[in-house]
């Protein structure tokens, strides 16, 4: 499988339940939408591809309905109910808190309904463990904690009674300015807040919790004798054009137009503010992936303010800005036309969508199939296997194999046959039994580069226009073999008779670009090359970051808890259990 698809938005035959709707039914203004049965508290759901997102809006339904959860174990729901008249009832309204309250009161506690879900990830009356589901096998709260869990139990109810909706995690409303004039969404916010923080403040149990082992890590951290692999030079060229001003609340503001979600990191803590849907499961990994970091390197992460954009292409193009200065924005590649600053993206926590796993697994089931063809046994051909049509550059790619002859092996990628299938037959273990494999991007980058390198077999790269964090470190006819955009039929067939004739060095290629990926890949550097990313920019800010109004903290737990099955087994595999016994890496110094 070349999972290069989706990081162009080119899931092509793989759209969710009939024309992007899920089960339960379509994202905010798309319709209707599986709700919570009232007073049940369970979690609605449809499929198990479909996605729950918490979100930083949180409000009445609107535009047909609020976000549906979408999977098996979704999110829990409050349905907004229509409106009805008042009705006195012992010189109570029915419709106000109070008269709620005292209904809750003469009835008893739990009387006549099911028993409902607390935000704490417990139902009520019932033992909580940490990461969702009640009565999972790990230890129940103490004291302390069942007092918290009650306290959360009340906040979600007035929640529930309230009407509130869970929106979709980091997903908005199309005009978030309406929104405030035409809703109530704003004032109750707090409360909101006040819900999911219950969770992240409530007491973790000790495998969930890492506690830093090594106090004295600033320290260690001045005199690290590990150096950073040298694609981590690349973070000061990215933040060059704001080195001598530095970045002001005013330029972050501004790159929020193209921004999908903010992330703020103050005293350790997390807190996303979302603008807009991102593709999949794009956004909801990206954050647990900082949220990971943060375990990683208990209290090292600075206080920092910064905009993320998730879609394909980079969007900061030099020549609007040369000028002024541009607006720092985050984003999964970059380009030599744009000021993007670029950061690791999601996969390296899981796809859950086609069903890549995390990084470390990924890597270990590659080894695997590595052993399984020795190079000079396997097919003595080049291979590449995708969605050609996400880009020009692919379809262009599929006209060579209309020449008689052309020793390459390329195959159309249809992704809705292999959700049918489980994705049985686009494992990436199962794809190093050619001698050559084929990296061409799509509308943007690739994250398939990390697993084709992977292979053992030597990579032929078709020049790309955009790069991720770590392409900029390798080396052209030593980590890979490099293939020119126009002449891409004539340059594979030549890399391809030059390495069959040429066996041991065409071997040193495929193993110097495994060896990359195996040694300078490793899960420690993408945290490390987050970590002085994150260091970097921090330095640069001519401001304190503050806690702004409409974001919502998160944590492990509280991500974990809105997750779905399909997801929350990535993320509980990808958690960092914890801190690190060592230091990050040393960041060579500029020159």
């Amino acid at each position: 499988m070349d999972p290069s698809h989706s990081t162009d938005g080119d899931w092509v035959a793989h759209q969710w339940q009939s024309g992007g709707a899920s089960v339960a039914g379509q994202w905010p203004g798309g319709g209707a939408v599986a709700s919570q049965k009232k007073g049940s508290g369970s979690r609605s759901g449809g499929g198990q591809g479909g996605r729950r997102r918490l979100s930083s809006e949180l409000g009445p339904q609107a535009g047909g309905g609020a976000g549906s959860s979408g999977g098996r174990g979704g999110s829990a729901i409050g349905k907004r109910r229509p409106e009805k008249p008042a009705a006195k009832r012992g010189g109570e309204q029915r419709g106000s808190r109070e008269a709620a309250a005292a209904r809750r009161s003469r009835r008893g506690p739990g009387a006549g309904r099911r028993p409902r879900r607390t935000c704490c990830g417990g139902r009520k009356g019932q033992p909580v463990a940490v990461g969702g589901a009640a009565g999972g096998g790990r230890r129940g709260r103490t004291d302390r904690s069942d007092r918290l869990v009650s306290s959360c139990l009340q906040l979600y109810e007035l929640w529930i009674e309230e009407s509130f909706a869970v929106k979709t995690i980091f997903n908005s409303q199309p005009n978030p300015n309406k929104i405030k004039e035409t809703t109530t969404l704003w004032k109750n916010i707090t409360k909101a807040k006040e819900t999911i923080d219950c969770y992240c403040k409530a007491p973790q149990e000790p495998s969930l919790s890492p506690q830093s082992t090594h106090p004295s890590y600033h320290h260690l951290l001045i005199n690290a004798s590990e150096i950073c692999p040298v694609y981590f030079n690349f973070i000061h060229q990215d933040l060059k054009p704001w080195e001598k001003l530095g970045i002001t609340l005013k330029m972050v503001e501004k790159a929020q137009k193209k921004a999908s979600f903010r992330v703020i990191v103050v005293n350790g803590g997390l807190f996303v503010e979302s603008y807009h849907h991102c593709h999949e499961t794009r956004d909801l990994f990206t954050v647990w992936g900082i949220a990971q970091l943060l375990r990683m390197y208990p209290g090292m992460v600075p206080d920092l303010d910064l905009m993320f954009n998730c879609q394909d292409k980079t969007v900061v193009h030099k020549s609007l800005y040369k000028n002024t200065e541009p607006p720092p924005l985050f984003h999964y590649c970059g380009s030599e036309d744009t000021f993007d600053i670029v950061f690791p993206d999601w996969s390296f926590w899981g796809w859950a969508e086609i069903q890549i796993p995390p990084w470390n697994r990924s890597i270990q089931d590659i080894q695997k199939g590595n052993q399984l063809v020795k190079w000079l046994v396997r097919d003595p051909t080049a291979y590449w296997k995708g969605n050609p049509l996400v880009s020009p550059k692919r379809r262009d790619l599929m006209k060579c194999s209309r020449t008689a002859d052309w020793n390459g092996r390329l195959y159309t990628q249809n992704w809705g046959k292999e959700s049918k299938r489980g994705f049985k037959y686009s494992k990436l273990s199962s794809q190093c039994a050619h001698r050559y494999k084929i990296y061409i991007e799509g509308k943007a980058w690739s994250v398939s580069l990390k697993y084709i390198l992977a292979c053992n077999s030597p990579t032929l790269l078709v020049r790309p226009e955009f790069y991720d964090f770590f392409l900029r470190g390798l080396v052209s006819r030593h980590h890979y073999w490099p293939i020119r955009p126009d002449k891409k039929c004539k340059d594979i067939e030549f890399a391809v008779e030059w390495g069959n004739n040429h066996t041991e060095e065409a071997m040193a290629i495929g193993e110097a670009g495994s060896y990359f990926i195996l040694n300078e890949l490793t899960m420690k550097y993408v945290y490390d090359y987050m970590f002085h990313a994150l260091r970097e920019y921090a330095k640069l800010l001519k401001y304190k970051p503050t806690v702004t109004k409409k974001v919502l903290k998160y944590c492990s737990e509280s991500i974990l808890y809105f997750a779905n099955d399909a997801e929350k087994v990535y993320m509980e595999e990808s958690m960092v259990t914890s801190s690190s016994p060592l230091p990050p890496c040393k960041l060579r110094k500029v020159k």
